[in-house]
């Protein structure tokens, strides 16, 4: 089947819904400590995005990926401390709430940062992480593109580093870390146009 990909902006409230699925879902071990159901977690999360800087492939008229962005004018979500309370309880709102304000670079004037791809499991595999990434460099175009990878995601590097991304700096995760989630290094790529 085809895929397309579009601005979810340009698209109705329905779309965003379904972009946050793929996320949670993607992302779910990551999201885990918020100790939620997927469907608070999509609650919470949704009104958290800038539509304009978030591109989603669409297959069947249903989200089966996204790309994110921001840029050091514009992060792509805006989490108020009020709204992380509310949605995931003091302490872990808090910790949320610090979490997605804190980006983990800092951000030259040309440069933009992809901060997640997301592909729903059903659909891996068939280019549309690819594509999302391509449209997104296409539309965006700043000087270079950085992002953050597990080094436990082969997939994704593998794709990163067919469109041209390389390695420039690791940070080793402390035990914990490791053991928890499963992967010992954080990776950041980048790529210039």
């Amino acid at each position: 089947m085809a895929y397309f990909i579009e601005r979810l902006d340009r698209l109705n409230q329905r779309f965003l819904q379904e972009a946050v699925a793929v996320l949670v879902i993607s992302f779910h071990r990551d999201l885990v400590f918020l100790n939620r159901t997927d469907e608070q977690l999509i609650k919470a999360i949704a009104p958290t995005f800038k539509r304009e800087q978030v591109y989603v492939a669409i297959e069947n008229d249903k989200v089966i990926g996204l790309a994110v962005y921001s840029t050091s004018t514009s992060y792509s979500q805006v989490l108020s401390l009020r709204h992380a309370i509310r949605s995931f309880g003091m302490w872990k709102g808090y910790l949320c709430w610090i979490s997605m304000n804190r980006k983990p670079i800092r951000l030259a004037d040309d440069q933009c940062y992809i901060e997640d791809v997301a592909t729903h499991p059903e659909h891996r595999r068939k280019g549309v992480a690819h594509a999302l990434m391509n449209v997104l460099m296409q539309d965006v175009n700043n000087m270079e593109y950085v992002l953050e990878v597990v080094d436990t995601n082969d997939a994704a590097i593998s794709v990163y580093t067919d469109l041209g991304f390389y390695k420039y700096h690791a940070v080793k995760e402390n035990k914990h870390v490791q053991k928890t989630l499963g992967y010992s290094e954080r990776q950041y790529m980048k790529r210039a146009t």
